[in-house]
């Protein structure tokens, strides 16, 4: 990866671009406004959300490297890192971003909204893809903010650019709604490769050598992120899938009980678990009963 560049303020990011500064702590930048820009990694000391134009590259954000279309939106949140890894110079580059300080949001209702907000994180590797109709509304309200920061500042400027993000991270959570909604046909597929993993994860021996199967494992297994994979599998069985794979492994756990010569130790380690007290724990939590009394009922 190239080097991580840290910017702590939207005047340094201005600054360091060429861009106008709007107002300290939250700026609408164009980046039709440059010729070119040289492709960066960059961290942040605040708050961004970029509506993709045209470039060339791979975007990494975290550790992961992904490209996304254009129209999609990306969120990145203070600290994390992102930005096209590549030593080149992206020309005549389209497309706009809000960038935001924290202090901005400094005892805001719209502040909790920001911090719970799933896109920005890096669990969320994908962008947030927009149809015509989406992108208006989010470029009414980018539009809106940029509008009031053009006015004379006064006591209102600041809870009117907060009710405009706050406007625009609502509809953002919308989107990402009906984005999981409308991926039905997916879903069907996605939860029988969801449990041809587990199974094999446990046929293969992977439990005894790596320990019980994880969300991070299985959602990377489907090149999904975590959080995604999770409203997925949420929405689609009505539990999460930390608790369908407590479900499958104690199916597994269920079938090595029925042969009578493996010990309750043995079927512990074979399923991933440290020790066998925390199989006795799941497995109670499950079914109901202890291993040895359900061994008792066959």
């Amino acid at each position: 990866m190239s080097e991580i560049i840290r910017i702590n303020t939207i005047k340094d990011f201005c600054d360091r671009y060429g861009f106008k500064q709007l107002h300290d702590l939250v700026t609408i930048i164009d980046y039709a406004d440059l010729a070119s820009i040289k492709q960066e990694i960059f961290s942040f000391g605040f708050f961004a959300i970029f509506l993709k134009g045209n470039f060339e590259g791979y975007i990494t954000y975290g550790l992961s490297k992904y490209s996304y279309d254009e129209g999609a939106l990306l969120f990145v949140g203070p600290n994390q890192v992102f930005g096209i890894d590549g030593d080149g110079v992206d020309t005549n580059p389209t497309g706009k971003a809000l960038l935001f300080h924290p202090n901005l949001l400094n005892g805001l209702a719209v502040q909790d909204v920001i911090r719970k907000h799933l896109l920005f994180t890096y669990e969320t590797n994908d962008a947030l893809p927009l149809n015509d109709e989406q992108r208006a509304v989010v470029l009414q309200s980018i539009n809106a903010i940029k509008s009031e920061l053009a006015n004379k500042p006064d006591n209102h400027t600041r809870n009117i650019v907060a009710a405009n993000v706050l406007v625009l991270m609502a509809n953002c959570g919308r989107y990402y709604e009906q984005m999981i909604a409308e991926r039905n046909e997916i879903k069907d597929e996605l939860f029988t490769r969801f449990n041809e993993i587990l199974n094999d994860y446990f046929t293969s021996g992977l439990a005894e050598r790596k320990g019980l199967p994880t969300v991070h494992y299985c959602a990377e297994q489907l090149s999904l992120s975590p959080n995604y994979f999770g409203d997925l599998i949420k929405r689609l069985i009505g539990r999460s899938p930390k608790e369908h794979i407590q479900q499958v492994t104690v199916e597994h756990i269920k079938e090595m009980l029925d042969n009578r010569k493996m010990t309750i130790s043995e079927i512990s380690y074979k399923t991933g678990f440290k020790y066998p007290h925390h199989l006795s724990r799941v497995f109670k939590k499950i079914t109901g009963l202890t291993p040895h009394e359900y061994r008792k009922r066959q």
